[in-house]
């Protein structure tokens, strides 16, 4: 009997050695993913932006950080403009395919692009290009082309009218911060042709 109790001992002492052997590199690996994933901060000026990513630069340094799900915006209606100072909480993220990039976990607002005139309804311009679900429209007051999407019980005026290219129109929008990206989407309430 004593001697099973030592061989029992003796053989839970073997593999816990064992254990912490091939476990120590996990530990290790994931002390150092630990590490580097601590939360970054960085204050800049927005010089390029898609729907999913940003590019920053502060001082002389650029940085491209990706937005997307967990990314919290503040003011929560806020969404980012090119020339805007943001200041801007990031991290390490592993993506699914395999890469690991700088991902936003909090964006603010710092201030405005004071040479960027702000987009209201309703506003007047030129269609430029027409889609099943969206027009993209030259905007006067902004001097921009903007992207404008079709919603359920969206009015034309003329009744029957069809926007083509190069019409001369005035959109009544909403404007609403993008679910998941870092843009607004403008849902057209009504359209009126005005040449």
């Amino acid at each position: 009997m004593s001697i099973l109790r030592k061989c029992r001992r003796h053989y839970l002492l073997f593999f816990s050695a064992v254990t912490v052997c091939l476990l120590s590199p996990t530990i290790i690996t994931s002390l150092n993913a630990a590490h580097a994933s601590a939360d970054r901060r960085i204050t800049g000026v927005i010089i390029v932006q898609s729907p999913g990513s940003i590019r920053l630069k502060n001082d002389n340094t650029e940085i491209k950080i990706h937005t997307g799900r967990e990314t919290k915006f503040l003011p929560n209606d806020y969404r980012t403009q090119l020339g805007d100072t943001v200041k801007i909480e990031y991290y390490q993220k592993k993506f699914r395919d395999g890469t690991t990039k700088m991902a936003a976990k909090k964006l603010e607002l710092v201030s405005k692009n004071p040479s960027k005139p702000e987009l209201t309804s309703p506003a007047t311009g030129k269609i430029i290009e027409v889609g099943r679900k969206w027009f993209k429209i030259h905007i006067d007051s902004v001097s921009d082309v903007v992207l404008f999407e079709k919603i359920r019980g969206t009015k034309f005026s003329p009744s029957g009218w069809q926007p083509i290219p190069g019409d001369e129109i005035t959109v009544t929008f909403k404007k609403i911060p993008s679910r998941f990206g870092n843009l607004y989407a403008n849902q057209i309430l009504s359209v009126e042709k005005t040449q």
